[in-house]
């Protein structure tokens, strides 16, 4: 935890599968513990897969689309 809040590093939670209460608890205390910005990222538009991370993006303003490539620009 030293190494998160003396460096500069983000950390992404990605492909989230309905994380656990306990899981969400771990994340809460990393991102209120030190200065490390905590993004999740979700399979879904409607943000089902985040499950109790739900409440730590709870602002509109917390959540962004993000969309695949177009497929030429892909290749």
């Amino acid at each position: 935890m030293d190494a998160l809040n003396q460096g500069q590093y983000a950390i992404v939670l990605d492909h989230l599968a309905h994380p656990s209460h306990s899981f969400t608890a771990a994340v809460r205390e990393m991102m209120n513990w030190g200065s490390t910005p905590v993004s999740a990222v979700a399979l879904s538009s409607h943000m089902e897969d985040t499950g109790f991370l739900q409440s730590l993006y709870s602002a509109r303003s917390e959540k962004y689309e993000i969309r695949n490539f177009e497929k030429s620009v892909a290749e």
